[in-house]
């Protein structure tokens, strides 16, 4: 007699429980190739879970798709959870054969294509997951009901729909399945993005709580953690999070983790809180990655690690890991400085980037960061960042725009960048947007949009704002003039800080202008400007000092800042602070200490400081006298257009026991180029080679012409020789009247030659 199917299936379970056959396995397929739906789902079984045969989900699936397509519920089930998961290939290939054929698929032909001919790998398909969970979910399954309102509420492989995913969840919370009872308990909790029911929601995860519930802890905790729909407890969720943890719930292990790292159950403990971490980044939680990054990087005891953490982050797709990943490149801070993949990890971060990121990138491209200035590329990432809101991107784009640095100089688009940066708070763009409207590069300055600009960012502190707003209340352009006014704002801007505003009271008060003179009160602003570290006021002071005056200050000056900016390189601040000390204004001269000063401001290329080495070595003030280190001073000055050098260093040369025609050459236009700057002595003596044909060709009207020049600015001997060229006729019509006006000038002037013949004549 044939036995039924059933009884059939029955028979060949009975001899698998006893051991795998050939015989019996052969069985069981001609059952499932008979159509028999229990022994498809059988042998579907067989392939999932590799019993007697090797492991492949794609067979498993053929069998189980045969069976659920004859209506078998638990196939249905089994396709239900396949299709909703990443199901692993074939577990007998390698790991370098599973990446080759995920990446390749299986090569036609193959061996590998023989022994699996239906593939080795299932992939996820949520629309499928959906359609066998619906099925299954509607023959009352409970694991495909609670699987179905988790699709439902995320809307994945079907609409998204709250109301049908609660009532699929509760159904399956209602027969008592777990994964139903913390689907609905996640659903209340807002979890799924939905309104929040706090009291259901607890009541819910707390029965799953009690059947042991990895992920129901873990909510459970969280919404005691932050006293939502329960009074907050944080000993109570760390207890909740722990028992997650020793189950190996990833999250757990992360937000326990980020709660001893704050300290919200007592004091912080950024030990367990890295080990905690550490243990879910390790396996792949991509948030603990990212904040087991930022906590390395806090205690700053392993930049490199936090580095790798933040690459593994971000190569999963953390915008934010990115962020900071650009950050760390930004800075060379774990891996060697790059602005290049700064620039790459910063825009896959996008908005998770932060704009100070951006605008630091920009600033590196100003810097050419070891080749050329790229002020193009900078102008892209300052839109970059003034998307994310910047002011100082605004402001700097502001800048970019005014001064045409990488894009097209545009006036309107700067003071359109400046607007929206003082809107932001910028107190330096309100500035700008002032001198804009003051009149750079403005042919109808608005001084009355200017004043207001300078007010407001005068009113934010803005001391060069208040500088320049005192000034148009001077003069009354675009406010109503206020000298008292626009006196105490330089006084106050002064007080703050402001060089160019103490440097301006010296001169109003030392001149008289817009109010009286006042020279004790001029050089107490000369005295805040050089406390302030302006090398000009000292420069100014030490001038008044060559000029004969004595000193007002006595050595009191305070001259830290200007030290200060000495030290780090600046020539215009060693210049000043060198001739303050050679001349006694910090106290007694101080050659040697000047020497220093001047020295390093020389080396740095400052011509005033060269033609002082070339003193100092002409005259041996500090050592013995040098004449050829001179010479070597005065020729780097003098290659500058440092007239006094020029001067110098044509005197050294016309001093030489022979010249030859070459000499001559250089000396005249030594001579020449000084006195193309307007020095008297040195016109006379470009005068003197034209007389005499030295270093060029002859030519008295030349001569005189020059001495002309030398005598208008009351040159004494210039005057007595231009009274020969008249007397003479050398370059010039005779002329006694002319000849005796200049011989009397160079009387007054003090010419004992010129004295002796006009007495003589009397």
């Amino acid at each position: 007699m044939r036995r039924a199917p059933g009884e059939r299936l029955a028979a060949v379970e009975r001899e698998l429980a006893k051991g795998w056959s050939y015989e019996t396995y052969d069985q069981l397929c001609k059952l499932a190739e008979d159509g028999d739906a229990a022994a498809q789902y059988r042998l579907g079984q067989m392939f999932e879970r590799a019993e007697g045969v090797v492991q492949n989900l794609p067979d498993a699936v053929y069998w189980y798709r045969l069976a659920a397509e004859q209506d078998y519920v638990p196939a249905w089930v089994r396709l239900g959870l396949i299709y909703s998961i990443d199901p692993p290939p074939v577990a007998s290939l390698t790991a370098e054969g599973r990446q080759r054929v995920a990446e390749d698929g299986v090569p036609a032909g193959s061996m590998l294509e023989k022994l699996f001919p239906r593939g080795i790998a299932v992939s996820k398909d949520l629309a499928e997951a959906a359609k066998w969970n619906r099925k299954a979910a509607e023959s009352g399954v409970a694991e495909a009901q609670a699987r179905l309102g988790h699709l439902l509420a995320l809307g994945q492989g079907m609409d998204r729909d709250e109301a049908e995913a609660e009532r699929w969840f509760l159904a399956a919370a209602q027969q008592g399945e777990i994964a139903g009872q913390v689907g609905v308990g996640i659903l209340y909790a807002g979890g799924y993005g939905t309104a929040p029911d706090y009291p259901r929601a607890v009541e819910w995860l707390e029965k799953a709580c009690a059947a042991g519930n990895a992920t129901a802890h873990y909510w459970l905790g969280r919404l005691l953690l932050r006293g939502e729909g329960v009074p907050r407890n944080a000993a109570a969720a760390v207890e909740h999070l722990e028992t997650a943890v020793e189950q190996d719930h990833l999250d757990a292990m992360y937000l326990l983790g980020l709660t001893h790292w704050g300290g919200a159950n007592g004091r912080p403990d950024s030990s367990a809180a890295e080990s905690l971490l550490r243990r879910a980044a390790a396996r792949g939680h991509v948030e603990a990655a990212c904040a087991l990054a930022k906590l390395l990087l806090e205690q700053d005891s392993n930049s490199v690690e936090a580095a790798t953490w933040l690459r593994q982050a971000a190569d999963a797709g953390h915008k934010g890991a990115a962020a900071a990943l650009g950050e760390l490149y930004l800075e060379g801070r774990g891996l060697e400085r790059s602005p290049v993949e700064a620039a790459r990890w910063l825009e896959i971060g996008g908005e998770a980037s932060t704009p100070e990121a951006f605008t630091l990138l920009a600033s590196l491209h100003v810097e050419g960061f070891g080749g050329e200035p790229d002020f193009t590329a900078a102008a892209d990432w300052l839109h970059q960042a003034a998307k994310l809101g910047s002011a100082a991107a605004h402001y700097n784009l502001g800048s970019f725009y005014r001064l045409g640095m990488g894009v097209q100089r545009d006036r309107e688009q700067a003071a359109h960048w400046y607007r929206q940066a003082a809107d932001l708070g910028s107190a330096d763009a309100a500035f700008y947007l002032g001198v804009l409207n003051a009149g750079e590069e403005s042919a109808d300055p608005d001084y009355e949009a200017a004043a207001m600009w300078f007010g407001r960012a005068a009113e934010a502190g803005h001391t060069l704002a208040s500088h320049n707003l005192a000034f148009l209340m001077f003069e009354g352009k675009g406010i109503d003039p206020d000298p008292p006014r626009a006196l105490q704002l330089l006084e106050l801007a002064a007080a703050d800080g402001c060089i160019p505003a103490a440097e301006a009271l010296f001169s109003l008060y030392f001149e008289g202008k817009h109010f009286p003179t006042d020279q004790a009160r001029a050089m107490q602003f000369l005295a805040r400007a050089i406390e302030l570290g302006s090398s000009s006021a000292a420069n100014i002071l030490a001038d008044w000092h060559l000029e004969g005056n004595v000193s007002p200050f006595g050595g009191r000056l305070d001259t830290a800042r200007l030290e200060l900016s000495a030290t780090k390189g600046n020539p215009e601040a060693q210049v000043a602070l060198g001739r303050l000390l050679a001349a006694g204004l910090l106290g007694t001269p101080d050659p040697a200490s000047a020497h220093q000063w001047f020295e390093r401001a020389a080396t740095a290329g400052d011509a005033y400081a060269q033609a002082w080495m070339g003193d100092c070595c002409r005259m041996g003030l500090v050592g013995p006298a040098d004449a050829a280190a001179a010479e070597s001073w005065y020729r780097k000055a003098a290659a500058q257009d440092h007239t006094g050098a020029q001067i110098m260093l044509a005197s050294a040369l016309s001093a030489a026991d022979s010249t030859t025609e070459e000499q001559f050459e250089e000396i005249f236009g030594l001579w020449l180029a000084a006195a193309s700057a307007g020095n008297a002595l040195a016109q006379r003596n470009v005068a003197e080679c034209y007389r005499l044909g030295q270093g060029c060709a002859a030519d008295a009207s030349a001569a005189f012409r020059w001495l002309q020049m030398a005598a208008e600015q009351g040159d004494a001997d210039a005057e007595f020789e231009l009274s020969e060229c008249y007397k003479k006729g050398l370059g010039v019509r005779r002329n006694a009247a002319t000849a005796r006006i200049w011989r009397e000038r160079a009387y007054a002037h003090g010419y004992a030659d010129a004295e002796a013949e006009l007495a003589g004549r009397r």
